[in-house]
């Protein structure tokens, strides 16, 4: 069964001067923020593409021991994070309750989530709102798909599976009660071989956005500047 920070819930715990604090402690200033960009992103991938290419044909899953290549990530102070981004045209309205919200997220932990790192958003220097996470090294359950080198055999769709429904049930049990962005893409797989739920519980407070043209969606989002609905 999950086991919730109860004590979020205990106004004697959060009562005191550091309050305000405390529940902002979800967003991400500029300060701590670095998008660092990986400009030989492209040679890694065409140099893994051949390694791949010249492995023995008997050899079994020869992506075992590769690691994902970023075009891009971010650095959350010294955490190495993966994040999505959006353009931002006016300041995103911060209701108490949105803030209780993104500051529960904030404490979420579980073995099968992408640690949410936070988000930065309302800088007047910096026009982005950036969703962030902890990196997670080895692949997306969607590479791993589509990768005809991998064999999927029984051993890890069980497992996946287990670990999918592991995240799913500490999300709907939980106070967040939702993924929202469930898909292949968003189902990280650590050096363990274990499969991590990411970009939960954000599509609410992205879509309001959206809607209220607060920010502009990535090009590889839906045309209609719509997050999947899932």
């Amino acid at each position: 069964m999950p086991c919730w920070p109860l004590n979020y819930f205990s106004k004697e715990q959060n009562a005191g001067p550091n309050l305000a604090a405390q529940k902002m402690s979800w967003k991400v200033s500029k300060d701590e923020l670095k998008i660092i960009v990986n400009k030989n992103a492209n040679t890694s991938i065409q140099k893994m593409s051949r390694e791949l290419e010249n492995k023995n044909s008997k050899e079994e899953n020869p992506i075992i021991s590769k690691r994902r290549v970023f075009g891009s990530y971010a650095l959350v102070g010294t955490q190495r994070a993966e994040f999505l981004q959006f353009k931002q045209f006016t300041m995103i309205h911060l209701s108490p309750d949105v803030i209780d919200y993104l500051y529960t997220l904030k404490q979420l932990q579980n073995d099968n989530l992408a640690k949410f790192l936070g988000i930065q958003c309302n800088d007047d220097t910096m026009p982005t709102l950036t969703v962030l996470h902890t990196l997670v090294e080895r692949g997306t359950l969607e590479e791993f798909c589509l990768n005809q080198d991998f064999s999927m055999n029984e051993t890890f769709k069980s497992a996946f599976m287990r670990d999918m429904l592991r995240g799913l049930n500490y999300l709907h049990k939980g106070p967040i009660g939702y993924h929202g962005f469930l898909q292949a893409a968003t189902c990280l797989i650590d050096i363990n071989w274990v499969l991590k739920l990411s970009l939960y519980g954000v599509t609410n407070f992205i879509c309001d956005a959206l809607d209220n043209k607060n920010i502009q969606a990535p090009d590889f989002l839906d045309r209609t500047g719509e997050l999947p609905s899932i």
